[in-house]
């Protein structure tokens, strides 16, 4: 089921692959990887269902993981059908070459009207807004957008089919920060508000597991080395 892991450094097997004991049905690992810096992360504003290019810096960072990942014993790669994700899986890909599956259920939160706004703007223009739905968690719904529970349980569609379809195989999933903290989130039964306790980094890999449809936490702030 592991190919070659007998070979892998020590840290990587420690880190990306060593799956918990089960003694009953098969355990799935899902590798999730936010897309590569973009021209709008360094503005901070916010893309949604929008796009835009990769950075130089963004690139490079995502060439460094490629190089981590290939010591590491994935199974296929899924993705979200945005350019910006696309484009990480391609980069990814040119050394793990994996199968790679796009899935809808994996796009980012639709951000609605605050889609292509700093958050500066919001700050500056909508404060009672914003503060009113920070403060509502899993019930936060931007302005004629998509709450954190709908993108929840369309991602976790993907990981549960996915586990159905490949049963114990290693998956990377490349995505984008609200879905993978809706995931993680879940796996942690955390309520979603500012004072949570864990903070997921950025330009980090975070590790789940799945069985009998249950997430679980595994690693979370991976880093390459």
């Amino acid at each position: 089921m592991y190919g070659g892991q007998q070979n892998l450094p020590k840290h990587i097997k420690k880190r990306f692959l060593t799956k918990p004991m089960s003694t009953s049905n098969t355990v799935n690992l899902f590798g999730l990887f936010r897309h590569g810096e973009t021209e709008w992360n360094v503005e901070k504003r916010i893309q949604g269902r929008g796009n835009s290019p990769l950075t130089r810096n963004g690139i490079s960072q995502l060439q460094l993981w490629a190089a981590a990942l290939q010591e590491s014993s994935w199974q296929r790669i899924l993705v979200s059908p945005q350019l910006r994700a696309v484009q990480t899986a391609e980069i990814f890909n040119a050394s793990l070459k994996l199968p790679v599956t796009v899935a809808d259920g994996l796009q980012e939160q639709n951000w609605g009207d605050w889609e292509g706004a700093t958050l500066q703007d919001l700050q500056t223009r909508q404060a009672k807004e914003l503060q009113t739905q920070i403060e509502a968690g899993w019930e936060f719904t931007p302005p004629n957008g998509e709450s954190r529970r709908r993108v929840l349980a369309r991602a976790k569609e993907v990981l549960d089919t996915a586990a159905d379809s490949w049963p114990g195989d290693n998956i990377l999933i490349i995505s984008h920060q609200s879905v993978i903290k809706c995931l993680i989130y879940s796996a942690l039964g955390s309520p979603f508000l500012p004072d949570a306790k864990q903070k997921l980094l950025k330009n980090r890999l975070h590790v789940l597991t799945l069985q009998d449809s249950l997430l679980a936490a595994h690693r979370i702030n991976i880093t390459r080395s």
